[in-house]
C-alpha cells in the first residue's frame, strides 16, 4: 500500500470513530484519507477521479458499502477496494471478494466498534509501519 502514497482514498462507514481508525491506519502508511457517511458522498467523488482507493463497511445497514465496492469493481477497475466487515468467511465478505474485487478486509472486533488490529488490512498495514520505522 505505500507505493500510493500520493494518492486518496475514500473511506465510508457510518460510524465516525470507526472512519477516524481507519483513516489513522492507513494515515501511517502514507495514504491521504476522506471519510465519508452516506453512498451519495462516496458515488459523488468516485466519479469526479479523486479515488484511487476505497474502503467501505459492507456490513452497515442501509449504507450501501457492498454496492459502492461493486460499483469501483465494474466501472473504474483500476480503484482498489477493501471491505470492512465483522468476521471472517461470512456471506458479505465472500460476496464483496467475488463481485467487488476486494483486495483486503478490515475486521470489527468484538464490540463492532473497533477496528482489529490483530488480523486483515489492519495487522498488514502496523507490520509495515513496524518494519519501516526499523529500517
Amino acid at each position: 500500500m505505500s507505493s500510493v502514497a500520493s494518492k486518496l482514498c475514500l473511506i465510508l462507514v457510518d460510524n465516525v470513530g470507526l472512519g477516524h481508525q481507519v483513516a489513522t491506519l492507513l494515515k501511517q502508511s502514507d495514504w491521504q484519507t476522506h471519510v465519508v457517511y452516506r453512498d451519495y458522498e462516496a458515488y459523488g467523488l468516485i466519479l469526479r477521479g479523486e479515488a484511487f482507493g476505497v474502503v467501505a463497511d459492507i456490513d452497515a445497514p442501509n449504507l450501501g458499502g457492498l454496492a459502492v465496492l461493486a460499483y469501483c469493481h465494474h466501472h473504474y477497475p483500476s480503484i482498489v477496494t477493501y471491505a470492512i466487515t465483522e468476521s471472517e468467511g461470512n456471506e458479505t465478505g465472500k460476496l464483496a471478494q467475488q463481485v467487488a474485487g476486494c483486495k483486503g478486509y478490515f475486521y470489527l472486533g468484538d464490540d463492532n466498534l473497533q477496528i482489529d488490529t490483530g488480523r486483515g488490512m489492519a495487522a498488514e498495514l502496523l507490520t509495515l509501519k513496524s518494519r519501516t520505522a526499523q529500517a
